[in-house]
C-alpha cells in the first residue's frame, strides 16, 4: 500500500512539473488568448455575453489569480453584445495590446489556475481503476493520464478541454457511485459533478441523457427491482444541474421564454417552431407553448445555438495532406490513430482482446459507466462534421479510455498480456516524455513524429501559435538573418509585441495575376520562417513583425504560401514553424514550377 502510494505520487508530482513547465514555456495559443479577457471581464461586469459559444466556469477560475495579484487593462463593452455577434478575438487581441509589457505574466497566472483539474483527473482515473480492477491497473490508468501528449498538452492552457475532462470523469464516477447505493447525499453531487462539467463545455450536456439511460439499465437488468426514490434522485440531480450552471452565470437571463429568442442556427430555429407550433400545419401563429420559459441562462442557450450554426456553415478543413470544404465524420478515429501513443493504442486493444478471447472476462455493467461516455461523446462530436479542426474536442472521451485499457493490467494466468500491458504504459511515458516541451505537436512514431504531423493535421493539433517565444530566441540568436527576414506566424499574439521585426513572406503565384503582377509573387530570396499552418495551405490570418494581420482570399486557391512545400528547411522551430534559407537559384528554380519570370528578368525590368 505504501508502494503504490508513493507511485501514485510520484506520477502526480511529475505531472503537474510538466504541465506547469509548459504553462509558463508556451506563448498563448490561438482560441486561448480571448479565454482569459473573456474572464476578467465576467467577473468585472457580471455579464456573460463576450465568448459565449463556451460556458464560463474554466475561463473565470483562470482570471481569479490574474484580478488578486494583478491590475490588467482591460475595457469592458458597455452595451450587451448582440446575440449572434462574435467580439471575443478583439477583444482578447486588445486585452495583449493594452498588457503587452506582462501579458505573458498574465496568461502563465491563470494557466497555474488549471492545474487542479489535470491533478483531479489524475486521482479519477486512479481511484476508478482502482475499484474496477485492482491498485496496480489504478496506477496504470492514472499514468496513461499523466503522460498522455494530449493532456499535457492541452492541460497547460486557459481552455475547457481538460477542466470538461476532469469533471465530465468526476460526474461519471459519482453517478456509479450513485447507482450501486441510491443514496440523497451521492445523488445531490452527482448532480453538482454534472453542472460542474456542463458549465467547462457544453459538450457535456450529453450527460443529461447518459445518466438516466444507465440508471434505466443498471435498475432493470443488474439489480431487476424498480424504486421511485430512483426517479425522485435523478429528478433531483436535474434540478442541481440547472441551479449550478444558473448560478454560474448569476441567474441573468434565466426563464426567458422561447418567443423571446432569435435563433441563427437551422436546427434551433426548427426546435423552436416546434415548440411555438408554427411547424405544424392549421396551427395558430403562436401557442401557449412559445411562451414557456427556459430554465436555462439565455447566453447559455445563445451560445449553443451559436456552435449550431458554426458548423452548420461548414469551414475549409485539413487531412493528411488534403483540403475540403467541410470535415470529415472520421477525423477523430484519423487523429487517435496519430496522435495517441503506440503505447496507449496498443493497451486499449489489449483491453479489447482480453473481451474478446475471454482472456479476463467480458464487459461488465460497471464497466459500461465507463464506454458509454466515451463512446456517446465520440459519437456526438464526430457527428459534427461541418468543419474538421480539433482532436481536442474529444478529449473529454479519454480518461474513459484510459481507465477501461488498464484492464489488461489485471491479474491473470497469463503472464505474457501482463507484462506486455506494463511494457505499453512505460511506452507511452517514454513516447511522451521525448516530446515535452513540444506536447501540443506530439505525432506518435508510425505517423513519423511531431516533424511530419502537419502532414496529418494542423491547427491545435500542431500548431496553433505556441512557439512564438522561440521564434524570439531564434530571431536573438541568428543577427544575420535580421536584415532580410519574412515571417508568416499563426496565432493572435502579435510577433512586434515581442520585439520581433520582419516582413511578410511574398504569396504563393495567384491565379488571377498576369502580366507584370507576378513580379512581386514569391518566391523571392532571403530568411523565411513560415508556419506549418501555412505551408501546407492555411488561409488564416497571417501575422509578420508589423503590427496587425494579413487576410487572405479565401476565393484564389493559389494565394499562399505552399510553394514553401518545394524548399527545405534549414533549421525548426519548435515543430510549428520552418526556417528557410532561399538562395536566388532556389527562387528561381520554385518560381520556373510556376512559369514565373526569373529574378534577374525581374530585376532588368
Amino acid at each position: 500500500m505504501v508502494c503504490h502510494r508513493a507511485i501514485l505520487a510520484s506520477l502526480l508530482l511529475i505531472h503537474v512539473t510538466l504541465v506547469a513547465w509548459l504553462c509558463y514555456y508556451n506563448a498563448p495559443v490561438f482560441h486561448e488568448v480571448p479565454h482569459l479577457s473573456a474572464g476578467i471581464h465576467h467577473w468585472r461586469t457580471l455579464r456573460f455575453d463576450l465568448y459565449r459559444v463556451n460556458p464560463p466556469l474554466p475561463r473565470m477560475l483562470a482570471a481569479i489569480p490574474v484580478l488578486v495579484t494583478q491590475s490588467p487593462s482591460l475595457e469592458s463593452y458597455e452595451k450587451k453584445i448582440h446575440p449572434w455577434s462574435r467580439q471575443e478575438i478583439a477583444f482578447g487581441v486588445e486585452f495583449i495590446r493594452s498588457n503587452r509589457e506582462d501579458f505573458l505574466n498574465l496568461y502563465r497566472l491563470g494557466r497555474y489556475a488549471m492545474l487542479p483539474f489535470s491533478i483531479l483527473g489524475c486521482l479519477l482515473c486512479y481511484l476508478w481503476g482502482r475499484d474496477l480492477y485492482g491498485e496496480q491497473p489504478g496506477l496504470g490508468a492514472c499514468a496513461l493520464w499523466c503522460f498522455s501528449p494530449t493532456v499535457i498538452g492541452h492541460g497547460a492552457l486557459i481552455m475547457p478541454d481538460v477542466p470538461a475532462a476532469a469533471c465530465g470523469m468526476l460526474a461519471a464516477y459519482i453517478f456509479w457511485r450513485w447507482s450501486k447505493s441510491g443514496t440523497w447525499g451521492l445523488a445531490f453531487m452527482a448532480g453538482a459533478a454534472i453542472g460542474l462539467a456542463v458549465l467547462c463545455k457544453t459538450t457535456m450536456l450529453v450527460f443529461l441523457f447518459i445518466c438516466p439511460t444507465m440508471w434505466l439499465y443498471y435498475t432493470v437488468y443488474v439489480r431487476r427491482s424498480f424504486a421511485v426514490t430512483g426517479i425522485l434522485q435523478l429528478a433531483a440531480m436535474l434540478l442541481v444541474v440547472i441551479w449550478g450552471i444558473n448560478s454560474c452565470y448569476a441567474f441573468d437571463g434565466v426563464l426567458c421564454d422561447i418567443e423571446s429568442y432569435g435563433f441563427k442556427s437551422d436546427r434551433f430555429n426548427v426546435l423552436a417552431s416546434m415548440i411555438d407550433g408554427s411547424a405544424f400545419a392549421n396551427a395558430p401563429d403562436r401557442s401557449i407553448t412559445a411562451y414557456l420559459p427556459v430554465p436555462f441562462p439565455s447566453d447559455f442557450i445563445y451560445g449553443i445555438d451559436l456552435q449550431a450554426f458554426d458548423f452548420e456553415q461548414g469551414a475549409r478543413s485539413y487531412m493528411r495532406g488534403s483540403w475540403h470544404d467541410r470535415g470529415w465524420w472520421y477525423y477523430y478515429c484519423y487523429c487517435a490513430m496519430v496522435k495517441m501513443p503506440h503505447g496507449t493504442q496498443l493497451l486499449l486493444g489489449l483491453a479489447g482482446l482480453s473481451v474478446g478471447v475471454r482472456m479476463t472476462r467480458g464487459i461488465t455493467a460497471d464497466e459500461l459507466f465507463l464506454l458509454m461516455p466515451a463512446l456517446v461523446v465520440f459519437i456526438v462530436v464526430s457527428s459534427q462534421s461541418g468543419f474538421s479542426h480539433h482532436f481536442r474536442y474529444v478529449l473529454p472521451a479519454l480518461p474513459f479510455l484510459f481507465v477501461w485499457g488498464s484492464r489488461a493490467l489485471v491479474d491473470c494466468n497469463l503472464v505474457w498480456m501482463k507484462r506486455l500491458a506494463i511494457s505499453c504504459v512505460v511506452a507511452t511515458s517514454l513516447s511522451s516524455l521525448f516530446t515535452v516541451p513540444h506536447s501540443l505537436s506530439y505525432f506518435n512514431e508510425f505517423s513519423g513524429g511531431p516533424l511530419n504531423g502537419s502532414f496529418h493535421l494542423l491547427n491545435s493539433n500542431t500548431a496553433w501559435g505556441q512557439d512564438i517565444l522561440l521564434l524570439k530566441e531564434w530571431v536573438d540568436s541568428n543577427p544575420e538573418a535580421s536584415d532580410q527576414l519574412h515571417i508568416a506566424c499563426f496565432g493572435w499574439v502579435e510577433p512586434s509585441l515581442m520585439g520581433i521585426k520582419g516582413e511578410l513572406p511574398p504569396l504563393g503565384p495567384s491565379a488571377t495575376a498576369t502580366g507584370n503582377l507576378s513580379s512581386w509573387l514569391g518566391p523571392k530570396p532571403g530568411w523565411h520562417v513560415v508556419d506549418v499552418n501555412f505551408v501546407q495551405g492555411s488561409r488564416f490570418p497571417v501575422s509578420c513583425g508589423t503590427p496587425g494581420w494579413t487576410y487572405l482570399k479565401h476565393t484564389d486557391p493559389h494565394c499562399d504560401f505552399t510553394y514553401f512545400q518545394h524548399f527545405t528547411p534549414v533549421d525548426y522551430i519548435g515543430y510549428s514553424m520552418n526556417v528557410y534559407f532561399i538562395t536566388p537559384d532556389d527562387a528561381n528554380r520554385v518560381r520556373q514550377l510556376y512559369s514565373l519570370p526569373r529574378l534577374k528578368e525581374v530585376n532588368a525590368n
